[in-house]
């Protein structure tokens, strides 16, 4: 088993969902001491008599040396590392929940997209509001959580102004299967983790996971699309983003795929919209 720290390190994973169970999965391969909470009883007796996610990752077992939990305060005091997986909505009022369970100087890196609906601040934001005395930082990157927790190669990144912070995670998490590149500029990595699910070029007409481009336009244009099928936003004519469309397209697509729909990029041609495809109840 390939070890990613020199020492063990006690992680909980905050949101037993897709990206949560994929990290946790990977934390324990490399020998971490994981504790995954979810607030679903049910979810978690399930996963606990399974080993594995049946929901939201299907078909990944999830190792023994992951403990998980609907307490709380069995998860989250005394560890280190804290990966919050909750979607972006619910960031504030779990934080704002748990707060007195965080040790003093604890890391949360957070992996969830998007920037809080009312507000305008961006997720690291919102956990330094809430969580003062922890050191906020953001994992993201072209990924996908199947991939992950099957152990494909997936590059990823760490942003946050404290260099000794981010090399730690980037120690810690790192595996052969799991490269992940530090970064100072967390707005950056932040507002294009927000919008990668919204503007794409026009340019493309196909791309395939994480980002490969199959297939592009032979003279790609200068506007943007909105990925929500309504709006282009063109160089010369600026149109106006219609409320909630950065905050909940990733709420969008969860519930999308976790009906069984289908969510990608399909063929475009000159003045039309791409489409988010459509899902069966």
């Amino acid at each position: 088993m390939f070890k990613g720290g020199i020492f063990m390190k006690k992680i909980a994973v905050i949101g037993a969902g897709s990206w949560g169970t994929a990290l946790a999965v990977m934390l324990e391969q490399d020998g971490h001491d994981v504790t995954m909470w979810a607030r679903n009883e049910k979810a978690v007796e399930d996963m606990k008599k399974t080993r594995e996610n049946k929901q939201y990752l299907p078909g990944v077992i999830l190792g023994e040396n992951i403990d998980v939990t609907c307490d709380a305060e069995k998860a989250i005091q005394s560890k280190e590392i804290i990966i919050s997986a909750v979607p972006s909505r619910a960031v504030r009022e779990t934080m704002t929940k748990f707060a007195d369970l965080f040790q003093k100087e604890a890391i949360i890196v957070n992996v969830a997209k998007g920037l809080e609906k009312d507000s305008l601040l961006r997720l690291s934001q919102v956990i330094k509001q809430c969580v003062p005395h922890c050191h906020p930082c953001v994992l993201s990157g072209p990924s996908h959580a199947e991939e992950v927790g099957r152990c494909i190669p997936t590059a990823c990144v760490i942003a946050t102004e404290e260099n000794d912070i981010a090399k730690m995670i980037q120690k810690e998490f790192m595996n052969p299967n799991f490269r992940l590149y530090t970064n100072s500029d967390v707005i950056g990595v932040e507002i294009g983790a927000a919008l990668k699910n919204i503007i794409v070029p026009y340019g493309v007409i196909h791309a395939g996971d994480n980002g490969e481009i199959q297939s592009i336009d032979e003279k790609p244009k200068l506007s943007y699309f909105i990925n929500t099928g309504m709006y282009v936003i063109d160089p010369d004519i600026i149109e106006l983003i219609p409320d909630d469309t950065i905050f909940h397209m990733t709420d969008l697509v969860e519930e999308v795929m976790k009906k069984g729909g289908r969510v990608g990029m399909y063929p475009i041609s000159e003045n039309s919209f791409l489409d988010m495809g459509e899902f069966e109840e």
